[in-house]
Protein backbone atom coordinates (compact mmCIF):
# COMPACT_ATOMS: atom_id res chain seq x y z
CA UNK A 1 0.00 0.00 0.00
CA UNK A 2 1.40 3.37 -0.87
CA UNK A 3 1.35 6.67 1.13
CA UNK A 4 -0.04 9.76 -0.85
CA UNK A 5 2.24 12.66 -0.15
CA UNK A 6 -0.60 13.87 1.48
CA UNK A 7 -0.16 11.35 4.25
CA UNK A 8 3.77 12.00 3.89
CA UNK A 9 3.57 15.13 5.38
CA UNK A 10 0.58 14.48 7.87
CA UNK A 11 3.02 12.20 9.42
CA UNK A 12 6.15 14.12 8.95
CA UNK A 13 4.66 16.94 10.52
CA UNK A 14 3.11 15.63 13.48
CA UNK A 15 6.40 13.81 13.91
CA UNK A 16 7.84 17.30 14.32
CA UNK A 17 5.34 18.62 16.41
CA UNK A 18 6.34 16.21 18.87
CA UNK A 19 9.71 16.68 18.66
CA UNK A 20 8.52 20.46 19.04
CA UNK A 21 6.17 19.41 22.06
CA UNK A 22 9.14 17.11 23.67
CA UNK A 23 11.91 20.20 23.53
CA UNK A 24 9.22 23.15 24.85
CA UNK A 25 8.23 20.49 27.81
CA UNK A 26 11.94 20.07 28.72
CA UNK A 27 12.28 23.67 28.40
CA UNK A 28 8.90 24.06 30.69
CA UNK A 29 10.37 21.68 33.18
CA UNK A 30 14.19 22.85 32.97
CA UNK A 31 12.68 26.71 33.79
CA UNK A 32 10.84 25.30 36.73
CA UNK A 33 13.33 23.35 38.60
CA UNK A 34 15.58 26.36 38.34
CA UNK A 35 12.92 28.58 40.08
CA UNK A 36 12.25 25.71 42.41
CA UNK A 37 16.60 25.64 42.96
CA UNK A 38 16.53 29.20 43.53
CA UNK A 39 13.46 29.04 46.27
CA UNK A 40 14.64 26.58 47.80
CA UNK A 41 18.87 26.82 48.13
CA UNK A 42 18.30 30.87 47.96
CA UNK A 43 21.34 32.37 50.22
CA UNK A 44 18.93 33.80 52.04
CA UNK A 45 17.41 29.95 53.24
CA UNK A 46 21.00 29.04 52.91
CA UNK A 47 22.38 31.14 55.64
CA UNK A 48 19.21 31.27 57.82
CA UNK A 49 19.39 27.21 58.14
CA UNK A 50 23.20 27.37 58.57
CA UNK A 51 22.74 30.50 61.76
CA UNK A 52 19.60 28.46 62.64
CA UNK A 53 21.21 25.14 62.80
CA UNK A 54 24.50 26.66 64.78
CA UNK A 55 22.31 28.64 67.47
CA UNK A 56 19.02 27.12 67.81
CA UNK A 57 17.58 30.37 66.94
CA UNK A 58 15.63 31.77 64.13
CA UNK A 59 16.64 34.18 61.74
CA UNK A 60 15.31 36.10 59.23
CA UNK A 61 17.50 37.33 56.43
CA UNK A 62 17.07 39.85 53.72
CA UNK A 63 19.33 39.84 50.69
CA UNK A 64 18.64 43.48 48.55
CA UNK A 65 19.76 43.52 44.63
CA UNK A 66 23.06 45.83 46.18
CA UNK A 67 24.44 43.07 47.77
CA UNK A 68 23.31 44.26 51.35
CA UNK A 69 22.21 41.91 53.47
CA UNK A 70 19.83 42.33 57.02
CA UNK A 71 19.68 39.56 59.14
CA UNK A 72 17.24 39.68 62.10
CA UNK A 73 17.25 37.39 65.09
CA UNK A 74 14.12 35.97 66.74
CA UNK A 75 14.84 38.70 69.86
CA UNK A 76 15.41 41.32 67.05
CA UNK A 77 18.89 41.94 67.59
CA UNK A 78 19.89 43.01 63.87
CA UNK A 79 23.10 42.99 61.46
CA UNK A 80 23.29 44.64 58.50
CA UNK A 81 26.06 43.74 55.98
CA UNK A 82 27.16 45.73 53.07
CA UNK A 83 29.95 44.62 50.37
CA UNK A 84 31.28 45.07 47.22
CA UNK A 85 30.91 48.78 45.22
CA UNK A 86 29.11 51.41 46.94
CA UNK A 87 29.87 50.33 49.86
CA UNK A 88 29.92 52.79 52.87
CA UNK A 89 30.35 53.11 56.61
CA UNK A 90 27.67 52.38 58.19
CA UNK A 91 25.48 55.89 59.46
CA UNK A 92 26.24 55.86 62.97
CA UNK A 93 29.87 55.29 62.64
CA UNK A 94 31.59 56.87 65.32
CA UNK A 95 33.68 60.25 64.48
CA UNK A 96 36.52 59.22 67.03
CA UNK A 97 37.34 56.73 64.45
CA UNK A 98 38.57 57.88 60.83
CA UNK A 99 38.31 55.98 57.47
CA UNK A 100 41.34 57.60 55.22
CA UNK A 101 39.56 59.21 52.36
CA UNK A 102 41.72 57.90 49.85
CA UNK A 103 40.20 54.48 51.23
CA UNK A 104 38.07 52.12 49.25
CA UNK A 105 35.32 50.15 51.46
CA UNK A 106 34.74 46.98 50.90
CA UNK A 107 32.76 45.66 53.49
CA UNK A 108 30.74 47.25 56.34
CA UNK A 109 28.42 45.51 59.22
CA UNK A 110 26.43 46.82 61.86
CA UNK A 111 25.52 44.53 64.97
CA UNK A 112 22.90 46.36 67.75
CA UNK A 113 24.12 44.32 70.95
CA UNK A 114 23.44 44.39 74.59
CA UNK A 115 23.21 47.34 76.28
CA UNK A 116 22.93 49.98 73.43
CA UNK A 117 25.96 49.06 72.38
CA UNK A 118 26.57 48.92 68.65
CA UNK A 119 29.20 47.17 67.18
CA UNK A 120 30.53 47.92 63.83
CA UNK A 121 33.52 46.16 61.29
CA UNK A 122 34.70 47.98 58.33
CA UNK A 123 37.30 46.91 55.56
CA UNK A 124 38.77 48.77 53.67
CA UNK A 125 42.00 49.34 50.92
CA UNK A 126 44.78 51.80 50.06
CA UNK A 127 47.48 52.34 48.51
CA UNK A 128 49.80 53.52 51.21
CA UNK A 129 51.53 51.60 53.11
CA UNK A 130 50.92 49.25 56.55
CA UNK A 131 53.53 51.38 58.18
CA UNK A 132 51.74 54.73 57.49
CA UNK A 133 48.75 53.39 58.25
CA UNK A 134 49.61 52.33 61.82
CA UNK A 135 51.24 55.49 62.54
CA UNK A 136 48.05 57.41 61.25
CA UNK A 137 45.80 55.02 63.51
CA UNK A 138 47.87 55.20 66.46
CA UNK A 139 48.19 59.21 66.09
CA UNK A 140 44.21 59.77 64.68
CA UNK A 141 42.77 57.16 67.84
CA UNK A 142 45.33 59.37 70.62
CA UNK A 143 43.71 62.60 68.90
CA UNK A 144 40.52 61.51 69.52
CA UNK A 145 40.41 60.52 73.17
CA UNK A 146 41.38 56.86 72.63
CA UNK A 147 44.09 55.08 74.62
CA UNK A 148 46.15 53.09 72.61
CA UNK A 149 46.69 49.75 74.68
CA UNK A 150 48.38 47.30 72.38
CA UNK A 151 50.42 48.11 68.91
CA UNK A 152 51.93 44.87 68.18
CA UNK A 153 53.49 44.37 64.59
CA UNK A 154 51.72 40.96 62.78
CA UNK A 155 54.40 40.19 59.68
CA UNK A 156 53.26 42.32 56.98
CA UNK A 157 50.97 44.43 59.29
CA UNK A 158 49.96 45.22 62.37
CA UNK A 159 47.23 45.56 64.97
CA UNK A 160 46.30 48.32 67.15
CA UNK A 161 43.36 48.29 69.80
CA UNK A 162 42.27 50.95 72.17
CA UNK A 163 39.63 52.07 74.74
CA UNK A 164 38.25 55.25 75.73
CA UNK A 165 36.97 56.48 79.00
CA UNK A 166 33.13 55.25 77.98
CA UNK A 167 34.45 51.51 78.07
CA UNK A 168 34.36 51.38 74.45
CA UNK A 169 36.84 49.78 72.21
CA UNK A 170 38.32 49.31 68.65
CA UNK A 171 41.09 47.27 66.87
CA UNK A 172 42.33 48.45 63.94
CA UNK A 173 44.20 45.42 61.69
CA UNK A 174 46.00 46.40 58.74
CA UNK A 175 47.45 44.12 56.62
CA UNK A 176 49.97 44.49 53.30
CA UNK A 177 50.14 42.81 50.41
CA UNK A 178 51.27 43.24 46.77
CA UNK A 179 51.03 46.93 47.17
CA UNK A 180 47.63 47.08 48.60
CA UNK A 181 47.09 47.87 52.25
CA UNK A 182 44.00 46.05 53.81
CA UNK A 183 42.75 48.01 57.34
CA UNK A 184 40.15 46.01 59.64
CA UNK A 185 38.31 48.04 62.13
CA UNK A 186 35.92 46.59 64.70
CA UNK A 187 34.39 49.07 67.08
CA UNK A 188 32.13 48.30 70.27
CA UNK A 189 30.58 51.59 70.65
CA UNK A 190 27.66 53.01 73.12
CA UNK A 191 24.58 54.69 71.71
Amino acid sequence: MEETQEQKTEAMGSGSLSKNKKWIIIAIAVVVLILVARVAFSPERTTERILEQATGDDFDIDVSRDGSMQITGEDGEEMNITTGRGTTLPGDWPDTIPVLPDGNIEYAASVAGEDSEMNHTVAYTTPRSAIEITEFYKEQLATNGWTIETTMATGEGSMITATNDNDEGVVVYIGESDGVTTVNISTQISN
